[in-house]
C-alpha cells in the first residue's frame, strides 16, 4: 500500500467563509462541552478566540455599510463636479461647467498672453500648428486626367 498524505485545507483567500469556519469550531467546541480537545491546550483561549470572531464579523459588516455608503458619496461628489457618467463640461451647474465658462472667460481677457492663466491653476501649451503636407497625386490617378 502506497503512502497515505493528508492535507486540512482551509479558505485563506475568503474572509467570510474563514469567519464562517471559526464560528463552526466555535459550535462544536461548545457542544462537546468540557470534552473539547481543546480544553487541554494552555495556549488557546476559546473565550477570546469567540470574543475576537464577534469582532472580526462586526468589523466586516460594519465596512460593507459604510463602502456602500461612500460609493454614494462619490457618485455625489461626480455629480457636483460634472464628471458622473452622462456629463460634460455643458452640463449646468456643476462646477466644470462653472470652470469652462472661467476658461474661455480667461482666455478672452488674456488674449495674445494665454500663459498668464497659469496663475489660476491652468497648464497652457502653446504650440505652432503643422500644416498637413500635400500628397502626391498617385500615378493611376495622373493618367487617368
Amino acid at each position: 500500500m502506497g503512502r497515505l498524505t493528508i492535507r486540512v485545507k482551509y479558505p485563506i483567500k475568503s474572509p467570510n467563509r474563514l469567519l464562517k469556519l471559526f464560528q463552526k469550531i466555535i459550535a462544536e467546541h461548545k457542544k462537546l462541552g468540557a470534552n473539547s480537545p481543546f480544553n487541554t491546550l494552555a495556549w488557546l483561549d476559546m473565550d477570546d478566540f469567540e470574543n475576537k470572531v464577534n469582532l472580526a464579523i462586526e468589523k466586516r459588516e460594519q465596512a460593507i455599510k459604510l463602502k456602500a455608503e461612500s460609493q454614494g458619496f462619490m457618485m455625489d461628489s461626480k455629480r457636483i463636479i460634472g464628471i458622473a457618467k452622462g456629463q460634460q463640461s455643458t452640463t449646468v451647474g456643476t462646477l466644470m461647467y462653472y470652470m469652462s465658462g472661467m476658461k474661455h472667460f480667461l482666455l478672452d481677457v488674456h488674449k495674445n498672453h494665454e500663459k498668464k492663466i497659469q496663475k489660476y491653476g491652468f497648464r497652457v501649451v502653446i504650440r505652432k500648428a503643422k500644416f498637413p503636407k500635400k500628397k502626391d497625386e498617385p500615378e493611376k490617378q495622373k493618367r487617368k486626367r
